[in-house]
């Protein structure tokens, strides 16, 4: 253990390698995924600390019933990260190939382009946020027990939506940055985003501001903070600026056409990352969820962290691809799995005995306790979630988008019907289980198999390749005879 953390350290330390060799674009690829995970570990880390301290800063002060409205508004903002249709994942697909064919040109028309449209999408969500959410009896759909909060509850809808509509064209920054391997200073950037958000909520509770404008901030910053390394980012590479002449129709169909599956799969993923929310506080009302927010937000740590260490190899996947390394991506690939199982499964068995007295020390609100059912069912999916993460960076990476958009929609959309029409009769804990077995377990089956298909065939070209280079390698060594 001792020896492959201090190789650890040399990798992270090391310089950049020279990448005119397949050797050290191999070398150098490692070294940005190691600096880009640490970077982004770091930033996890505050984000999760920054929610261990909110919870018992926030929870007195806003009351169950308010909380409860803040994590259920929040599962919905996170639905409209789909509202750009893919464009930031079409563009980072598309900026990793260029980056692994050295194309600078077609680089500049994908970010023109995704800037572009992402900013036309950005003025609708604001025409939607005055228009339609300002007038809308949100109460009507989230049940609350005191009528006093159905204008905080408004408030902070609309809030939120113009904080999500400035913080849409960031996307091309952060998409940019990882495409081209450059994660950790997307990842530093976000970092002190949320260390200022974490700051706001001291603030807003010490000056007593409401709701709206206590969620506005902590949403709000770390976007600000990613236009500041936008600003870094254009300044050193020039022809990285979007331009209004830059913009390509062909670009954008193609960024579309990638981003249209992606997109399908990631709302997928977003559907049972949120949608139980929703359904529950439909169903149970804001108060009544307040002990599954809090047991989902603890484990959700964990595989927040285990997200951030394989994004990096998506744009590492998409550019060994265009390179034609496949035994890079096939070792890369065994390794990401068994580290994941190796680091991960010993937090979810000490989370499943301490989860309550955990929760308990970090609250000090009986109310929030899970019961161990409760506890165990959330333990289960997010073991579950560690799997398809695994999975689908590899299919991401490779731009194999067709099949988690059909299984990996259909499954986690069946999942929330079944749980919106049997919740009430079979009550929250089996509700999560019948959700997780047909939106999770099934769904990891449909991937093992896509996966098991690309990894053949990527070890045929490899060994095809080989057969080929030892037949020239003989025939070099006969004519030199």
């Amino acid at each position: 253990m001792f020896n492959k953390l201090t190789e650890l350290v040399k990798v992270l330390c090391s310089k950049p390698h020279d990448t005119s060799t397949e050797e050290g674009r191999s070398k150098e690829r490692v070294r940005r995924i190691a600096q880009s995970g640490a970077m982004g570990m770091i930033a996890k880390i505050i984000q999760v600390l920054s929610g261990l301290v909110t919870v018992p800063l926030t929870l007195p002060y806003l009351g169950v019933e308010q909380f409860g409205l803040w994590m259920a508004l929040t599962g919905f903002v996170a639905f409209l990260v789909f509202s750009d249709f893919g464009l930031s994942i079409g563009l980072k697909s598309t900026l990793a190939r260029c980056f692994g064919t050295d194309d600078k040109n077609q680089a500049r028309n994908y970010i023109s382009t995704a800037f572009m449209l992402l900013m036309g999408i950005a003025l609708l969500l604001v025409i939607l946020a005055f228009g339609v959410f300002a007038n809308l009896e949100l109460h009507s759909f989230i049940k609350l027990n005191n009528p006093e909060n159905q204008q905080q509850l408004r408030d902070t809808a609309v809030m939120l939506l113009l904080v999500f509509a400035f913080g849409m064209p960031s996307a091309v920054i952060h998409s940019t940055l990882e495409a081209y391997q450059c994660g950790a200073v997307a990842n530093t950037a976000l970092a002190i985003g949320r260390l200022m958000s974490l700051v706001s909520i001291f603030f807003s509770v010490y000056v007593e501001l409401p709701l709206s404008v206590m969620a506005s901030l902590y949403m709000g910053l770390p976007l600000l903070s990613m236009y500041f390394c936008g600003v870094w980012l254009f300044t050193k590479n020039t022809w990285m600026r979007p331009k209004i002449s830059c913009y390509d129709h062909g670009c954008a169909k193609e960024i579309f056409s990638i981003g249209k599956l992606a997109v399908s799969a990631q709302l997928g993923a977003s559907i049972m990352s949120t949608g139980p929310l929703i359904v529950f506080s439909s169903v149970f009302g804001a108060a009544a969820i307040a002990p599954y927010v809090i047991t989902k937000r603890m484990f959700d740590a964990v595989t927040m962290l285990l997200s951030v260490l394989l994004s990096p190899l998506w744009p590492a996947y998409g550019e060994a691809l265009a390179r034609k390394n496949y035994s890079w991506i096939l070792q890369t690939f065994k390794k990401s799995l068994v580290l994941s199982m190796l680091v991960f499964v010993p937090i979810f068995i000490f989370l499943s005995l301490f989860g309550q007295d955990i929760i308990y020390l970090w609250t000090r609100d009986n109310q929030v306790i899970p019961s161990w059912p409760l506890l165990m069912m959330c333990n289960i999916w997010i073991f579950l979630l560690l799997i398809v993460r695994v999975l689908s960076v590899f299919l991401n990476g490779l731009n194999q988008f067709k099949g988690q958009a059909m299984y990996g929609f259909i499954l986690p959309s069946l999942a929330l019907l079944l749980g919106l029409f049997f919740s009430e009769s079979l009550g929250m804990t089996l509700s999560i289980l019948l959700m997780i077995f047909v939106g999770e377990f099934i769904r990891i089956l449909f991937m093992s198999v896509e996966v098991k298909g690309i990894m053949t065939q990527f070890k045929n070209k490899t060994a095809s390749e080989q057969t080929e280079h030892n037949k020239d390698k003989k025939n070099s060594e006969q004519v030199k005879f």
